[in-house]
């Protein structure tokens, strides 16, 4: 994935356009047969920089569709597997009862569901992973950390 080239392209173009914007003469200082066409110049640049935020934005929510799309598989596979136990313990009356359902769940829930959570905190999420991609991580972390789901 090509998060971080988009994120800083996205960003670096962002600051441009806002310095250029800023940097340009109010309209009301101008003289009268310019200003028509620095608004206009204006305009575009503030449209460019919409579309910019707009392009962000969706590229954030493309992230956070992937965080929220693993952890969704991750717990379905939490509940399938406990359902699976909950089965064989009732199929098979002499199953090894060394362990409790609670300390199988709170096991496999350790093992299986990243922290911190993805659901309720996505803008944190998006977030850490632009900053892993900012130290080096091309990937930012996305890579392998779903789960197949084949216990249905």
């Amino acid at each position: 994935m090509r998060l971080k080239l988009k994120a800083e392209e996205i960003g670096n173009e962002l600051r441009k356009l806002n310095k250029v914007i800023s940097d340009l003469t109010p309209v009301s200082e101008l003289p009268l047969t310019a200003r028509p066409r620095s608004r206009k110049e204006k305009n575009k640049l503030a449209s460019r920089a919409c579309r910019l935020k707009k392009k962000a934005q969706y590229e954030a929510n493309k992230v956070k569709l992937w965080g929220l799309g693993t952890e969704y598989d991750r717990l379905l596979f939490v509940i399938n597997a406990i359902k699976e136990e909950i089965v064989s313990r009732v199929q098979d009356i002499s199953h090894d009862k060394g362990k409790s359902m609670t300390e199988k769940l709170d096991k496999l829930i350790e093992d299986t569901i990243v922290q911190p959570p993805v659901a309720g905190q996505t803008s944190d999420f998006v977030n850490q992973i632009l900053e892993n991609t900012g130290k080096g991580d091309p990937t930012g972390g996305l890579v392998g950390l779903r789960v197949p789901t084949s216990k249905v």
